[in-house]
């Protein structure tokens, strides 16, 4: 009787151990939801004007030398970014084959406006799309927010490059690029 006792007492302990772990846990985690939800809103760096842009492409691409010529930020998260301006016909097409297209390359008016290369990793089950552009007031930073889906996501870094068509006279300052990813704020300099 009494190994039956003792028995039943261990295994009622080790339960109401499990079990006060168990809510602690769920306190831990509503707490940090609780602290997540009151938190700001996200930065938003689009306090500059916004401007007319035309989505000229978006491809799987990016160059082969990505990894060694992005942008990469030193600090967490270690987002890598590239970005190229191209103002006239010979630059857009050498652009465009250096991001390595594969489709057929739309045409741009370079006469009027400049093409902008944003190349980006993004998650292969929750690619990005591209959300608001903007010019910052001082009018040397183009601000590209980057949409993420919500859900469960992998964390692949599968390539992506948008080209933005952007008008002269709002593009000539332009010497780096804003990008809004996540919450984080990334600026970064053209590459020429």
């Amino acid at each position: 009787m009494p190994k039956v006792r003792t028995t039943s007492m261990v295994i009622l302990i080790m339960t109401a151990m499990i079990m006060a772990g168990c809510a602690s846990n769920n306190t831990n985690n509503t707490n940090k939801n609780e602290t997540i939800v009151q938190t700001d809103e996200p930065k938003r760096a689009v306090e500059g004007t916004s401007i007319a842009t035309r989505l000229v492409a978006s491809e799987k691409v990016l160059p082969e030398d990505f990894n060694e010529a992005s942008f990469r930020r030193e600090i967490v998260p270690h987002y890598e970014y590239m970005a190229t301006k191209a103002t006239d016909e010979a630059q857009y097409m050498k652009a465009w084959s250096y991001y390595g297209f594969k489709q057929q390359q739309p045409e741009v008016n370079v006469e009027q406006n400049d093409a902008y290369f944003i190349g980006v990793h993004e998650s292969g089950t929750c690619p990005y799309e591209l959300g608001e552009v903007s010019v910052r007031s001082e009018g040397t930073a183009l601000v590209v927010m980057l949409a993420g889906q919500t859900g469960y996501c992998t964390a692949d870094a599968t390539p992506r490059t948008y080209v933005i068509e952007l008008n002269k006279q709002q593009s000539k300052a332009i010497r780096e690029v804003v990008i809004i990813e996540s919450e984080t704020e990334t600026v970064f300099p053209l590459v020429s």
